[in-house]
């Protein structure tokens, strides 16, 4: 977002949203907004608002999101560039490093039982 603004004061953090959106859309197959004007982007801008984007996704459009990896994603795209994860931490993140295998340990996405719940009815 800031890229888009014009205020890039860190352009690590910026990269790392970058690849938040690509692993998004290798994971899914599709794009998790088309452009700067798309109500998905703005949503994406807002505290809270990648969540609702991937639930909206997930419900909509029946997106297989591992939810270790969508924890990854989130934390990639958040507005703040202050709180999204360095490159270092990227790599480090339990998808990266067992992969799906990560479910196997116990993580879950805060709201996947919800989302189960609703892609089921």
């Amino acid at each position: 977002p800031e890229v888009v603004a014009g205020t890039v004061r860190d352009w690590r953090a910026a990269d790392v949203w970058s690849l938040g959106v690509c692993l998004y859309n290798m994971l899914t197959g599709m794009a998790i907004y088309s452009d700067p004007q798309d109500e998905a982007y703005h949503l994406l801008c807002t505290p809270g608002g990648v969540e609702r984007v991937l639930r909206h996704h997930i419900l909509t459009y029946r997106v297989q999101l591992p939810a270790v990896a969508a924890h990854l994603i989130a934390a990639m795209l958040s507005p703040d560039p202050r709180d999204r994860p360095t490159l270092e931490d990227v790599l480090s993140h339990p998808w990266m490093v067992e992969g799906e295998d990560a479910l196997l340990f116990g993580f879950k996405h805060p709201h996947e039982q919800e989302w189960q719940q609703e892609r089921a009815a």
